[in-house]
């Protein structure tokens, strides 16, 4: 679960700067609802464990572990809602940065602009 966390951060990352095209949003966006899921499923798991324990240190981490995937499926729904709603915004037509203008001047035709 951590690694895949640690990976969905690189990935993003890699997707904000580098792809954002609709594809490459579309799949980072469903991986957010997949791993928002993983979440909630983890809470109950800990909060089943919590209950059902008679050690006091492991009722006290189960606890503790399952307020923090509620936290993280809280972050990860909010953050898809967000994704979901903007990414109009986000995504970049990846046609716009190669097309050429010739009544623009020789520096910003050439970048793109």
């Amino acid at each position: 679960s951590a690694t895949l966390l640690i990976l969905l951060s690189i990935g993003g990352s890699v997707i904000f700067r580098k792809f954002r095209t609709d594809f490459s949003v579309g799949i980072f966006l469903g991986i957010v609802v997949v791993m928002s899921q993983q979440m909630i499923v983890l809470f109950s798991v800990f909060i089943d464990r919590a209950n059902n324990t008679t050690n006091r240190s492991e009722k006290d981490i189960d606890n503790a572990l399952a307020s923090f995937f509620l936290f993280l499926f809280v972050i990860y729904t909010v953050f898809a809602f967000l994704l979901f709603n903007f990414r109009d915004k986000i995504i970049r037509d990846p046609s716009a940065a190669t097309k050429y203008d010739p009544n623009l001047e020789n520096d910003q035709a050439s970048m793109g602009i």
